[in-house]
C-alpha cells in the first residue's frame, strides 16, 4: 500500500506526461509536434536500432517516420490504437512482427502517452493551424487570383472550402478529415503528377514545403474550423503488476468535457476485450482528476487493458492499450490454426514459466527433421511458415539438449 501511495504522490507532484514537452498551443489545444516526439524517442535510446532508413524504420525525418511495410502504416493520424508504432511500444505481444523493445524494457508510460496523444490530434509535423491560418497560407501564395472567382472553387469561407464547383470533372473529395493522402486539395498543392486537373501553383512555382505541410497537418488533425478541445485529456494511464496476483490501473485527466463514465476493459490477446469495471467521471474541465482500479483476478501471460470513455451524449472513445505480463508456474504453448496451407499466417501464443524474454520455436516433420525455426516473445506472435510438403508437423521449444517443450501438431494441406 505504501508503494501505491508513493506512485500517486509522484503523479500528483510530477504529473503524468511532461506537458512542458508540448511546444504548440492554440485557442483550445496544447499539443506536441514532430520534433517533440523525435526528442522523446531519442531520449529512450531508440536511435540504437533506428538510426537510418537502411536499418528499417527510422524517425530521423518526418517522412521516414510515416513509412509503411508489410505490417501496415506505422502511424495513422487520429488513430493511435491502429498505429503500428503504438502497437510495438505498448509492452506486449503485437499483431505483426515483434515488440520494440521487449516487455521488460518498455518506455515510460508518460512517454508512450505523449506519442499516443500526438497521433490522436493528427500526428502533426508543425503546430496545427486553424482555418483562418490555412486561408492566409493560400492568400500568401496568391491562390485568390484563381480561386475566389464565380464558378471556381473558393476557400473564402470555411464551408466553401469543402465544396467543388458544379462544373468540376474531378471526382475525388476535396478534404477528407484525418486523411491527407485521400484529400484532393492536398494532392493539388503538393504537386502530385497523377491527379485530375492542374496542379495548384503559387505564381507558377510550387508552394513551400512548410506551407504544404501545415495544410496537411490541418487535414490530418480533422480539418476543423478552430482547434477543438479533446473531450478527455489523459495525462497518465499506467498498469502495474502487483506480485503476479493483481493488476492496478491508474489514470489521470487534466480536463473532462461532458464525460459521463469510464469502463475498464481487459483482454488476453489484445483483440477481444471484456468490461471488468466502471468508474463515474468527474466531468470537471481544467481540473486534474485521478482514478484507480484494481483487477483482482487477472489471467496469466500478457494481459491488455484499455479505457472505454463515454460522454453524456452517448459518444464513445477508447484509450490505447496497456500491457502487463503476469508470470505463470506452468509454461504454455498454443498454436493456431492447427490446419493451414502454405504461406498462411501462423499464430504462436507462448507464456514462459520464468522471466525468459525470448525463445526459439522449431517446426519438425513427422520423423523429427527440422524444417523451420523462428524466435518468439512472450504473448502472441505471428509468423509465416515457408512452403512445406503436405503432412503433419510438430512445434517444439528446446530448453536444452535433452529437454523439449512439446508439442503442438500442425497439419499442412
Amino acid at each position: 500500500m505504501k508503494r501505491l501511495i508513493l506512485i500517486w504522490l509522484c503523479i500528483l507532484f510530477f504529473g503524468g506526461f511532461d506537458s512542458k514537452g508540448q511546444s504548440c498551443e492554440s485557442t483550445n489545444l496544447v499539443h506536441y509536434q514532430y520534433n517533440d516526439i523525435k526528442n522523446i524517442l531519442e531520449k529512450n535510446s531508440c536511435l540504437n536500432c533506428h538510426h537510418g532508413i537502411n536499418n528499417g524504420w527510422s524517425f530521423d525525418t518526418y517522412r521516414n517516420m510515416f513509412s509503411s511495410g508489410k505490417c501496415g502504416s506505422v502511424i495513422k493520424p487520429g488513430s493511435p490504437a491502429t498505429s503500428i508504432l503504438v502497437d510495438r511500444l505498448n509492452g506486449g505481444a503485437v499483431d505483426c512482427g515483434n515488440p520494440i523493445p521487449l516487455a521488460a524494457h518498455t518506455i515510460p508510460s508518460k512517454d508512450l502517452l505523449a506519442i499516443e496523444t500526438w497521433i490522436l490530434v493528427g500526428a502533426p509535423e508543425f503546430c496545427i493551424p486553424e482555418y483562418e491560418e490555412v486561408k492566409n497560407i493560400f492568400n500568401s501564395n496568391q491562390c485568390q487570383d484563381c480561386h475566389n472567382k464565380n464558378g471556381e472553387w473558393s476557400y473564402n469561407t470555411y464551408n466553401s472550402l469543402f465544396f467543388k464547383p458544379g462544373n468540376s470533372v474531378c471526382s475525388d473529395p476535396l478534404v477528407v478529415p484525418f486523411e491527407h493522402n485521400n484529400s484532393f486539395l492536398y494532392k493539388k498543392i503538393s504537386g502530385q503528377s497523377d491527379i485530375c486537373g492542374q496542379k495548384m501553383l503559387a505564381g507558377n512555382v510550387p508552394m513551400s514545403y512548410e506551407d504544404v505541410a501545415r495544410v496537411r497537418d490541418w487535414i490530418n488533425s480533422g480539418a476543423f474550423q478552430a482547434s477543438r478541445a479533446l473531450p478527455v485529456v489523459l495525462t497518465d494511464f499506467s498498469a502495474y503488476n502487483e506480485e503476479d496476483k493483481k493488476v492496478v490501473l491508474y489514470w489521470q485527466t487534466s480536463s473532462e468535457y461532458n464525460t459521463a463514465f469510464f469502463e475498464i476493459e481487459n483482454s488476453g490477446d489484445g483483440i477481444q476485450f471484456n468490461t471488468i469495471g466502471k468508474k463515474q467521471a468527474s466531468s470537471n474541465p481544467n481540473v486534474l482528476t485521478n482514478y484507480e482500479f484494481t483487477d483482482l483476478t487477472p489471467g496469466f501471460g500478457n494481459q491488455y487493458y484499455r479505457l472505454k470513455m463515454t460522454d453524456h451524449d452517448g459518444l464513445v472513445s477508447y484509450s490505447s492499450t496497456r500491457a502487463v505480463r503476469l508470470k505463470s508456474n506452468v509454461e504454455t504453448l498454443k498454436i493456431y490454426p492447427s490446419s493451414l496451407q502454405n504461406n498462411d499466417p501462423l499464430f504462436i501464443e507462448w507464456i514462459a514459466s520464468d522471466n525468459s524474454e525470448i525463445a526459439k520455436i522449431q517446426i519438425l516433420d513427422i520423423i523429427g527433421r527440422l524444417v523451420f525455426t523462428t524466435i518468439i516473445n512472450p504473448g502472441i506472435n505471428q509468423t509465416t511458415i515457408p512452403a512445406l510438403s503436405p503432412g503433419l508437423y510438430y512445434a517444439v521449444i528446446p530448453h536444452d539438449i535433452e529437454n523439449y517443450f512439446v508439442k503442438k501438431m500442425i497439419m499442412i494441406h
